[in-house]
């Protein structure tokens, strides 16, 4: 495909629709938000990832996946490099949008939430992917519901995107995603 100069992005979709300049991106009806994940009293990038581990916490289950991001974090972190691709998958309600907030508070980044229904066209992705500023956290819920067609662009994005920027995917169903989209995931948790 075409790239748009200096974009990383297929010159087919250069028209899609951007946020005006100085102005952050809004949400649709279906709920999605474009926020900055503020930071508590020390520094974000040294929050943990679920906040404390007891029964008020709502983190109950969820030690494993919380070390293992944590530690990807610090990896991260220690050679200057994004958050890893991540696929987050299980049933609803197990904490996979919990997850992916505590993820943008950790490394500082700006959490874009979108759900799988609303990214339907391939200019969706790509007005995603170019108001993305570095180190963003795109977290697209429900990416089991994204076509094919727009999934594709997420591909070479996931690679060398316009900047750098972690993606977290979140599904109920993984048998419905591609391999090729599994496989730029660097870390999967269940």
């Amino acid at each position: 495909a075409c790239e748009a100069p200096g974009r990383g992005v297929p010159a087919q979709v250069q028209g899609a629709p951007r946020a005006p300049p100085g102005q952050r991106p809004r949400g649709d009806a279906h709920g999605d938000e474009d926020a900055a994940v503020p930071g508590g009293e020390e520094p974000a990038h040294e929050a943990a990832i679920g906040g404390p581990h007891d029964d008020e916490s709502g983190v109950v289950g969820l030690e494993d996946a919380i070390e293992r991001l944590d530690a990807a974090a610090k990896g991260s972190a220690a050679r200057a490099r994004p958050f890893p691709h991540t696929l987050l998958t299980g049933p609803p309600g197990t904490g996979k949008t919990m997850l992916a907030r505590g993820v943008a508070a950790r490394t500082g980044g700006r959490l874009v939430h979108r759900i799988g229904p609303a990214v339907a066209r391939v200019a969706d992705v790509a007005a995603l992917l170019l108001n993305l500023r570095p180190n963003d956290v795109l977290f697209l819920d429900e990416i089991h519901a994204i076509p094919p067609a727009a999934l594709e662009l997420l591909y070479d994005a996931m690679q060398e995107g316009p900047v750098p920027f972690t993606l977290l995917a979140a599904t109920t169903k993984e048998a419905r995603l591609d391999e090729a989209l599994i496989s730029r995931f660097g870390l999967h948790v269940a």
